[in-house]
C-alpha cells in the first residue's frame, strides 16, 4: 500500500490545507437563537403552548392547523426573529404538506390541535362564566 497516494489525494483535493467552507446560517437565525438562549425563560414547551394557544382557532382546515403547529414549534425553538427569515413561509408550508400526506403524523398533529382547541374553549367558557357571575352580583 502506497502511503504517498493518500497524501497526493489530499493535496489535490485541498492544496492549501484549508478545510472546505461550511454553509453559513442566516444571521437572523443565529442572533435569534442566541437571544432566546440568553432569555431567563428558556423553556420552549411553555412558549410553544402559549403561541399555539394564541394562534389556534376553531374552523381552520387541517392544513392550516398543522401550519400553525409547525410555526409555533419553530418559533418556540428558534425565536420569533426566525420567522422573518427569507423562505420561512415556504418551509412551514413544505413541512405541513409532508405532515398532511403522512396519515400517522397527520393524526398526531390533529390530536395536538384538538387538545389545545379544547383548552382554549374551556378558558373562554370559564371567563364567560366569571363575567356572568360578576354581572349578576
Amino acid at each position: 500500500m502506497d502511503l504517498n497516494a493518500n497524501e497526493n489525494f489530499n493535496e489535490r483535493k485541498n492544496p492549501n490545507g484549508i478545510p472546505p467552507q461550511m454553509p453559513q446560517l442566516p444571521k437572523e437565525f443565529i442572533t435569534g437563537y442566541i437571544n432566546l438562549a440568553k432569555s431567563s425563560k428558556f423553556q420552549p414547551q411553555d412558549r410553544f403552548a402559549a403561541r399555539l394557544q394564541e394562534l389556534i382557532s376553531p374552523g381552520l382546515s387541517a392544513k392550516e392547523l398543522i401550519e400553525i403547529i409547525v410555526r409555533a414549534a419553530l418559533e418556540a425553538e428558534f425565536g420569533p426573529s426566525f420567522t422573518h427569515s427569507r423562505g420561512f413561509d415556504k418551509m412551514v408550508s413544505t413541512i405541513a404538506d409532508s405532515i398532511v400526506a403522512n396519515p400517522e403524523l397527520r393524526r398526531q398533529s390533529l390530536a395536538i390541535a384538538s387538545e389545545y382547541l379544547g383548552k382554549k374553549i374551556a378558558v373562554k367558557t370559564e371567563e364567560k362564566n366569571k363575567n356572568m357571575k360578576r354581572d349578576n352580583q
